[in-house]
């Protein structure tokens, strides 16, 4: 069992980005859904200037660190 980068960003960005409990329960919760399994696609919004998300590196760390790989 293993959580790849692209699930991590997934995970995060879906519940907030700053709870790797959270983040992680997202995960078991949705480990089926073939939608986390690709490239993290926002949808651009008019009232923001940037529309990509940046996981939080530690958290992805973290993440990655409790066994689970990209």
């Amino acid at each position: 069992m293993g959580m790849s980068e692209n699930q991590a960003k997934h995970s995060l960005y879906n519940t907030g980005g700053s709870d790797v409990e959270a983040a992680t329960m997202y995960f078991f919760e949705n480990i089926e859904n073939p939608a986390i399994q690709g490239p993290l696609r926002i949808k651009k919004q008019a009232s923001k200037k940037s529309n990509k998300f940046e996981a939080d590196p530690e958290s992805v760390m973290m993440i990655e660190s409790m066994g689970f790989s990209n």
